[in-house]
C-alpha cells in the first residue's frame, strides 16, 4: 500500500467513480464538440482563408468534395470533443464523492466555467492580439498566401486566445470543485 501522501498519485477507482468519470467524461466531449462546431463556424465566417489556406490541410480536408461550412464544423468538432472528454473525466473524479443531488449541478458549472474562460479568451485575443505572436501569424499569412490578412490573423489569435482561456477555466473549475468538496465535508456535509 503506498503512503498516504502519494495515494493522490493512484486514486482508488471504485465502480461509482467510473461510472461517475465516465459519464462526466462523455457529457465533456459533447458539451466541446458542440463548442468547437459553433467557435470553428464563427472562426469561417471572419477568416474562410484560415480553413482553406491551414487547417482543412492539417486535418487532411483539402481534396474533400464537401462545403466548406461543414468541414470547418468537422475541424471545430475534431479538435475540441477530446479536450472536454480529458476535463469531464478529472472533474468526474472529483465530484464522484458528493452526494448525487450535487453531482450535475457542480459538473455543469464546471463545464460552464471552462467554456465561458474559453470563450473570452478567445474574444479578448481576437481583438487586443496576443502579444509576441503578431509577426509571426504575419509571416505564416505570407507563406500560405493569404490575401485577407486582417482577417486571418485575427482568428489565429481568438483560436490561441480560446486553448488559453479553456486551460484557465478548466484550472479554475477544478480547483473550485476540490475546494467545494473540502469544504463540505469539513461542514460535515454530505460527502
Amino acid at each position: 500500500m503506498l503512503p498516504v501522501r502519494h495515494r493522490y498519485l493512484v486514486p482508488a477507482v471504485s465502480g461509482r467513480s467510473l461510472i461517475a468519470a465516465s459519464v462526466a467524461a462523455l457529457a465533456g466531449a459533447l458539451a466541446a464538440a458542440i463548442f468547437g462546431i459553433l467557435h470553428d463556424q464563427i472562426s469561417y465566417t471572419l477568416s474562410p482563408e484560415y480553413f482553406t489556406r491551414m487547417k482543412f490541410g492539417q486535418f487532411g480536408l483539402d481534396d474533400r468534395d464537401v462545403p466548406d461550412r461543414l468541414l470547418a464544423a468537422w475541424v471545430g468538432l475534431s479538435g475540441s470533443w477530446w479536450v472536454g472528454l480529458i476535463a469531464g473525466w478529472f472533474f468526474g473524479r472529483v465530484i464522484w464523492r458528493k452526494s448525487r443531488a450535487r453531482q450535475m449541478p457542480d459538473l455543469w458549472q464546471a463545464f460552464g466555467i471552462m467554456l465561458l474562460a474559453a470563450a473570452a479568451g478567445g474574444f479578448t485575443a481576437s481583438f487586443a492580439g496576443i502579444p509576441g505572436t503578431g509577426r509571426a501569424w504575419l509571416e505564416l499569412a505570407d507563406e500560405l498566401g493569404v490575401s485577407d490578412v486582417g482577417g486571418f490573423v485575427r482568428v489565429c489569435h481568438l483560436h490561441l486566445g480560446t486553448y488559453l482561456g479553456a486551460g484557465v477555466g478548466f484550472c479554475v473549475a477544478i480547483i473550485r470543485l476540490i475546494r467545494s468538496y473540502g469544504s463540505r465535508r469539513k461542514r460535515g456535509g454530505s460527502a
